[in-house]
């Protein structure tokens, strides 16, 4: 494992967004385009994943193990990172082996990693001591992230995209980010030094759990956010991944206004209340948005069924 990490990516750019709807309330809104970063290692995983690649080389473990589900985002980007390091990579997967992988996984598997299949009640015990002493026997010398790249570690990673975000745009009054686990958002606000407040769009149905989470972590940080930080509700559409028919409406309309294609599960969502926010002057005029489009949009094959009935 001698890849120099800090040489893998270039800062992704931020690009000017234009709708009717913005010049009608006096705001601007910006894209932080992670999506550009890489096809293979999306968006914020790569933050999540770079400062737990870097201590696995430093403690020279020969295999790197963590969690995910059947269209995981995050073991794709691992898988796809351990190829490139030249480092055995193992995927523990929620649920049982299907007959034909699906293409998230038939990645993984053609790029190296291995594939073990558990229960989800085994699954759920993804983070006790007696499990992971378990894994740690089964794969000697290795080293552990947590499912989603959710440790301290990956939290201070995300920090970097704040820190990119402020060197490239000098006048934001929010950052606007979709929160799944709160991890990016976490440590997004705990890098803060401007103006700036983070503003997370949860796309899962568990607000006080998030919440409580990114408070903790928080909480943890050397210094407070300059600008505080605030999480919204009410944009889940019904909970994790789940799609109707206004979003995928959403979907293809922004795709054909602005050229961006997003996905459904993270950036869709926040997009979609970006755009309500501001019909409903949540942003005081003179306002400067700007949107993290947070990638993973390899996971956009796993949707396309549930789209295309909407087609």
């Amino acid at each position: 494992m001698s890849y120099s990490l800090e040489a893998m990516f270039s800062p992704t750019p931020v690009v000017p967004l234009s709708a009717a709807l913005f010049d009608d309330k006096g705001v601007r809104v910006s894209v932080k385009r992670l999506d550009l970063l890489d096809a293979e290692i999306s968006g914020n995983k790569w933050y999540k994943l770079k400062h737990n690649l870097a201590a696995a080389q430093r403690q020279g473990a020969q295999c790197i193990v963590s969690f995910g589900g059947a269209y995981s985002n995050h073991i794709h980007a691992l898988a796809s990172a351990g190829r490139r390091l030249g480092v055995q990579t193992v995927g523990i997967i929620r649920g049982e082996a299907p007959p034909t992988l699906n293409p998230t996984l038939a990645d993984a598997e053609a790029w190296g990693m291995q594939l073990q299949f558990i229960s989800r009640s085994d699954y759920r015990r993804k983070a006790e001591p007696d499990f992971l002493a378990d894994l740690q026997q089964r794969y000697s010398h290795s080293y552990v992230v947590p499912e989603g790249g959710a440790n301290a570690l990956g939290i201070q990673g995300c920090g970097d995209i704040m820190r990119e975000i402020e060197g490239q745009v000098d006048d934001c009054d929010v950052v606007m980010v979709p929160v799944g686990t709160g991890g990016t958002m976490t440590g997004m606000s705990a890098a803060v030094t401007s103006k700036a407040r983070v503003l997370g769009i949860a796309v899962v149905n568990a607000y006080a759990g998030l919440y409580a989470d990114i408070e903790r972590g928080l909480a943890q940080a050397a210094e407070p956010p300059l600008a505080g930080w605030q999480l919204l509700d009410g944009f889940h559409g019904g909970g994790y991944a789940k799609v109707d028919e206004p979003l995928a409406r959403f979907l293809r309309e922004f795709e054909q206004a602005h050229g961006i294609a997003i996905e459904p599960v993270y950036s869709g969502k926040m997009f979609k209340a970006l755009f309500t926010l501001i019909e409903n002057d949540f942003f005081p005029r003179g306002s400067h948005i700007v949107a993290v489009h947070s990638g993973g949009m390899q996971g956009l094959r796993g949707m396309r069924k549930k789209l295309m009935r909407w087609d």
